[in-house]
This record gives structure tokens, C-alpha cells and sequence, in this order.
């Protein structure tokens, strides 16, 4: 039986990165797939250089606005459900791989009857150390998410890992039924811990689990399209902002009591990290803006 494979990919103001990836999409050996483009209203030459595109059958969705990561995805799923593709591929475009990652990853998920399947991702700018090869929820830390390995080079020392509890939607392949039986991504994500919201919700599914092959890797040009931070290292309003309000929400949604008992702790440590950590911008209107996102997760 031949394997239908959806590519979904959200784009906004892409344009610095959308060419070589179609570039590795045109060149894989891997042929059966369409890709779903679901642009959040970008305004730069992102949508002139994707219509540019000859040897890719795409589907573009323009939105008229920026509608976010979640909400976009979920356009993009929807379609892949109508015309009844039967695995989906959320990827980023901010990624480089070789012509044979995906034949590869559909071939693993095959071989393994897994219903999630995702591989080890590498920093493309400093292509031997890793950035994902595996991760899991840090009780410690109200439930963030954490990648196993990242920033450290990569001696093999991760490739008896199998089984994950999370992974980043940079390029994760699901099985369609997934989706009916998870449900579509929370849409009150706007950007940040929609993928975590996912995972988490397969994770206490139980039925599911995501397999990870480290024996094939991409390359993602990390912050290159969401920076979190300026050229100082500072963290944007943009990131605080949303990083705080999701996650309160976020433990809100999924684990309430633990989110009620947490709520002193993480209050104090958002408010000290602002005030200790040299990543970010220490005056009033950080604190402010801090305390603001705080309040606007726990009534979401």
C-alpha cells in the first residue's frame, strides 16, 4: 500500500528561510506527500518565492492575520483529514535534512507500528551538537518541557532512547487517527506550549506513545523565525509574555491542583528570574509586563 504523507508547515515572514527547505522537499526521495502551507499573513516575499515552487505539489492557505501556531496547524490537520491523507508531518521551515529523512521516518513508523514518531534534531549552526533527542516533563519546573541533550555534542551517547514523553512539532510524524483520538491542537496557544499542551494530553492518554529514531537527524536554524531574545541576549516582551500567560495556563488546563499548589513557587521564580538573570531587561514595566501574564493565564 503506498503511504499518503500531509506536510504541514506554518509560515510568517519566512522568507529567509522557505527556499532551502523547499529545496530539501523538492529533492527528497520520498515523493508521496503534499504540502500544506498555512501562511499567517506574512508580509514580506514569503508567499512570492513559495508560488515560485515547481517540483512540490503544495496546497497555500493565506490567513488575513497572524491567527498563531495552534490555530494554523489545526487548518492545515483538518485539511489533511479531508482528503485523507494517512500520515500528517508538522515541520517546521526553519529546518535543512537529506533527501532520504523523510522515506526514513515513514519507514520507522511503519517498522515500529508507532502512532508518533519523530527523530534527533542538531543546531544547524554548529551541526555535531544536538538541540532534541528526547525530552520530558520537569515536575521540578512546573511541568516545562525539557530536551535531553541539548547543546552537547553527540557521541552516540542518546541512541538507545526509544520512548519520549515530548517533542517539539519541528518535525513530528502522527498517524492520522491521532488526531481523533487526542483532539486538534488547543487554539488558546497562541505560540509557545502548544506542543507541550499536546504531548502532555498523549501522555495521560496512555494509549499512545512517541518513538524517536536517533539514528537520522535534521538541522533547525533555532529562533531564526520566533527570536526570543535581541542581539543582547535580552528576551523580548513578545517571549515573556507569552511563555508565562501559556504555561499558567497551560497547568491550569491539565493539572489543577498541582497548579493551585504551584502557584507561590512559580510566581516567586518568574519574578526573581527577571530580577537575578542577565537574559533579561530588570526595570518596572519587565516586572509589570511579568506579573500582567502571570494574571492573564490563571483567568484564561
Amino acid at each position: 500500500m503506498v503511504i499518503k504523507v500531509a506536510i504541514i508547515t506554518i509560515t510568517y515572514n519566512s522568507s529567509n528561510v522557505i527556499i532551502p527547505f523547499l529545496k530539501c522537499l523538492s529533492e527528497s526521495s520520498f515523493k508521496d506527500f503534499k504540502l500544506f502551507i498555512i501562511d499567517n499573513n506574512s508580509v514580506d516575499d514569503t508567499i512570492e518565492l513559495i508560488n515560485k515552487i515547481k517540483k512540490i505539489d503544495f496546497q497555500i492557505i493565506e490567513n488575513k492575520k497572524n491567527i498563531g501556531v495552534a490555530a494554523a496547524n489545526n487548518i492545515g490537520i483538518k485539511l489533511a483529514l479531508e482528503q485523507n491523507y494517512q500520515k500528517i508531518l508538522l515541520s517546521n521551515n526553519d529546518i535543512v535534512f537529506d533527501k532520504n529523512i523523510i522515506a526514513d521516518l515513514v519507514n520507522f513508523s511503519e517498522n515500529q507500528s508507532t502512532s508518533i514518531s519523530s527523530l534527533k534534531i542538531m543546531y544547524e549552526h554548529d551541526k555535531d551538537k544536538i538541540w532534541y533527542c528526547g525530552g520530558f516533563f520537569n515536575f521540578n519546573k512546573g511541568l516545562v518541557p525539557e530536551h535531553l541533550g541539548i547543546g552537547k555534542p553527540d557521541f552516540g551517547q542518546y541512541n538507545h532512547l526509544k520512548y519520549s514523553d515530548y517533542a517539539p512539532t519541528c518535525f513530528v510524524l502522527f498517524d492520522y487517527r491521532v488526531f481523533s483520538e487526542i483532539g486538534l491542537m488547543d487554539e488558546e496557544y497562541f505560540v509557545y506550549f502548544d506542543d507541550t499542551d499536546f504531548f502532555y494530553r498523549v501522555k495521560k492518554n496512555g494509549n499512545l506513545k512517541l518513538l524517536i529514531n536517533q539514528k537520522i537527524k535534521i538541522f533547525h536554524k533555532v529562533g531564526s523565525l520566533t527570536s526570543t531574545s535581541n542581539s543582547r541576549g535580552i528576551k523580548s516582551n513578545f517571549f515573556i509574555s507569552q511563555n508565562i500567560q501559556n504555561h499558567f495556563y497551560f497547568l491550569k488546563k491539565n493539572e489543577r491542583l498541582y497548579f493551585y499548589l504551584f502557584i507561590p513557587f512559580l510566581f516567586i521564580r518568574y519574578n526573581l528570574r527577571i530580577i537575578l538573570s542577565n537574559q533579561y531587561k530588570f526595570n518596572f514595566n519587565t516586572l509589570f509586563l511579568v506579573n500582567k501574564s502571570i494574571f492573564k493565564g490563571i483567568l484564561k
